[in-house]
Order: C-alpha cells, then structure tokens, then sequence
C-alpha cells in the first residue's frame, strides 16, 4: 500500500502539541514550532522519493548513522541516497527511519520544541500527521495521510 501524502508541500505536525517541524534559522538542525499562518518555507516539507525534504533549502531529512541511539537528534542534510535518510510510517502515524525502525520522532518532554528519535512505545508524544498547506487543523480534526507501515 503506498504512502498517501497531500499533492506539493506539506507541514508535518505532531499530535500531542501541534507543533509543526521547522528547520533553525542559519543551521541545519531541525526544531518544533507553532506552525506559522504564513506558511514559512522553513515548516514546509516535500516527498521525493522515499526522502522528505525541505521547500527551503530541499535538503534532506537525516539522522546520524553515528548517534542512532535514543534522544539523537535530527537535521537535514543533501540527499546522499542513505537508509538514514529513508523514513518509513509505522502504526498511529509514528515515523520512523528505515535503518532503525526501532527509533521514531518524538516531542521533547520539558520543552515540546526538540525533535529527537526514541524507542517505540504508546506516547502521545510519538504521533505525526502530513497536513496539507492552506489547511487548518484542529484538537477535533486531524488528517492522518500516513499509512501503516509503508515506506515513503
């Protein structure tokens, strides 16, 4: 079954704050925060491929294949073909890499604006959504365009 995403670019948000991820200003570090009414290129994300990329700099999403261990956190990087840089769903909307499937994003616990990789469990915190741009989203209304486990 193939990965349903919105056509062009997309927010992806957490479930848990509504954050939304967002490349840091100057760096290639990757944050949470409030999503932006103005669609900032720097929140907007694109498939291509089995990658996710940025509209602002089309760069990759990655993690470290050095620090593929708990609470390592995420930046984007060009895209070098890397498992590390593949992003597969898994159930309830958690996304994972494709090297270490055991490792999904999640929300930092104090500030809610740290995007790290954690082991797989039932947290809120873990649950993401691809939510199309123009689109408003709401406590009562979620889009979850991920499917269950299939590769993006």
């Amino acid at each position: 079954m193939a990965l349903q995403t919105p056509p062009g670019c997309f927010f992806v948000q957490n479930r848990f704050n509504g954050h939304v991820l967002q490349i840091e200003s100057e760096t290639s570090n990757v944050s949470l925060r409030p999503k932006s009414d103005n669609a900032s290129g720097d929140q907007l994300w694109y498939k291509d491929g089995n990658f996710i990329k940025s509209k602002h700099n089309n760069l990759a999403l990655t993690m470290n294949p050095g620090m593929a261990v708990t609470g390592a956190k995420l930046y984007v990087a060009c895209c070098q073909w890397s498992p590390y840089q593949k992003w597969i769903t898994k159930q309830k909307c958690r996304i994972a890499n494709h090297m270490e499937q055991c490792l999904v994003l999640q929300t930092d616990d104090s500030s809610n604006v740290r995007v790290k990789l954690e082991h797989w469990n039932d947290d809120p915190k873990q649950l993401w959504d691809f939510v199309p741009v123009g689109k408003k989203t709401t406590s009562e209304e979620r889009i979850s365009l991920l499917s269950t486990t299939t590769e993006i």
